[in-house]
């Protein structure tokens, strides 16, 4: 887990295949990121609905572009992204979703997707709707 600690992570301390790293620079995010099994986003969807469906999902793409397999909680714009995440709607799910994961192993899926997703392909593509409605 890298990142600013906010909560209670006590109970998951002691795991041995949890390891709690703390805030680390974005620029070394990758370098752990290519030693995870797996990349979670566990926002709480119930609780913050509207400031989770607010968010462009960035993790996922960084997630993939490693090639790690992502188990997210469910939301909108996830599901229209029609990624290869795992998404799930309760904890028990979010769990199982996990153990899934980690024995998932096609890469290649998930790095053609961050790689369909990027800035350039994105922009090209608005102007490319844009071009031709303007040349209708």
């Amino acid at each position: 887990i890298i990142g600013p600690i906010e909560c209670d992570l006590s109970q998951l301390e002691n795991l041995e295949n949890i390891f709690i790293l703390g805030k680390k620079p974005h620029e070394r995010i990758a370098q752990f990121l290519f030693n995870a099994d797996v990349g979670i986003i566990p926002f709480d969807t119930t609780k913050h609905k509207d400031l989770v469906e607010s968010i462009n999902p960035l993790k996922l793409y960084e997630y993939f572009a490693c090639g790690l397999p992502v188990v997210s909680m469910n939301w909108p714009q996830l599901e229209e992204l029609k990624s290869p995440a795992f998404l799930c709607n309760t904890t028990e799910g979010f769990i199982d979703a996990i153990k899934k994961a980690s024995t998932h192993s096609d890469l290649n899926t998930f790095k053609e997707f961050a790689e369909n997703s990027n800035w350039t392909k994105r922009v090209n593509s608005v102007l490319n709707i844009v071009d031709s409605t303007v040349n209708i």
